[in-house]
């Protein structure tokens, strides 16, 4: 079974990637879902589309082995658990799950695609520009997924990433940021790795 990745970050936050290349049939025989959940992926018009909500509950069931899984969505759309934080994330290869006792979290994969250099300026301030290497697939890549994210973490659907969401330092696999809204800034840590030909990242406040 694909399972590439999996780690704990602290004794409160897990996360496991998983690679898809499995059928939609094996998931459904493999997963302990619930009905709700089984007809909602079902209901699913495009098979990726029901290939990636398998694969990152697939993913979850690797971070909760032997439990039923029962997911849920907050009215932002946000994925839930009880007594749990969240979060999924997919790409066209790979499927991520983290969860959280007690942090908030936001969690994203993406392949690195040299087309970012044309849509850096649409997403970084002109702060980060001069802070980073904008030269940098991979940089470039962990800064839009450090966005993709916070934006995750917090769960509020009109944040703008250019001007409300600052990246401040980035390391070999960490960094600091920061969401500023009008009357509330919320600090974040952030965790990235490399992972085969795509870059995930981890927000954690």
């Amino acid at each position: 079974m694909p399972e590439i990745f999996t780690t704990n970050i602290n004794s409160s936050v897990s996360l496991s990637v998983w690679k898809i290349v499995e059928s939609e049939e094996f998931f459904f025989s493999n997963l302990r879902l619930d009905s709700r959940q089984i007809d909602d992926i079902k209901s699913l018009k495009l098979p990726k589309r029901r290939l990636e909500k398998l694969a990152c509950r697939q993913a979850l069931a690797t971070l909760l082995p032997n439990q039923k899984l029962s997911v849920f969505y907050s009215e932002n759309g946000a994925p839930k658990m009880n007594n749990l934080q969240l979060s999924f994330s997919h790409s066209d290869s790979y499927a991520v799950a983290a969860i959280s006792k007690e942090n908030r979290i936001g969690v994203d994969i993406e392949q690195l695609r040299p087309k970012i250099h044309n849509l850096y300026t649409r997403f970084l301030s002109q702060q980060e520009i001069n802070r980073f290497d904008t030269n940098s697939t991979e940089i470039l890549q962990i800064l839009w997924g450090a966005k993709e994210a916070a934006y995750k973490l917090y769960q509020l659907k009109s944040l703008d990433f250019s001007s409300q969401i600052e990246i401040f330092e980035l390391t070999q696999d960490r960094g600091e940021g920061t969401i500023q809204l009008t009357n509330e800034k919320i600090n974040f840590q952030l965790f990235h790795w490399k992972i085969e030909d795509a870059v995930l990242v981890l927000a954690v406040k």
